[in-house]
């Protein structure tokens, strides 16, 4: 049984059979979506086999340095416990 409303009150059920079928829409999207990139993972197999594929040392280094501190920049420490000399 439905409550009755006032003139222009929404019901709030109206809008969820409509969301619920969007939500479901962006759901199979995103299942058709592959985990990995397929192509690159080809490419670079290949590369690999042919011996084409090389990547200096130095960009490595770039590389996990650079992340480092990305992360150390973003990561929230948590302030030290004072000590309490127990």
């Amino acid at each position: 049984m439905r409550s009755e409303r006032k003139k222009g009150e929404r019901d709030p059920e109206a809008g969820s059979t409509a969301r619920s079928r969007e939500i479901a829409r962006l759901e199979t999207l995103i299942q058709a979506v592959p985990d990995v990139r397929e192509a690159k993972i080809r490419e670079v197999r290949a590369k690999l086999r042919s011996g084409q594929y090389g990547v200096k040392a130095e960009e490595i280094a770039e590389k996990i340095i650079g992340d480092r501190l990305l992360d150390d920049l973003f990561q929230t420490k948590k302030p030290a416990k004072p000590d309490t000399g127990t």
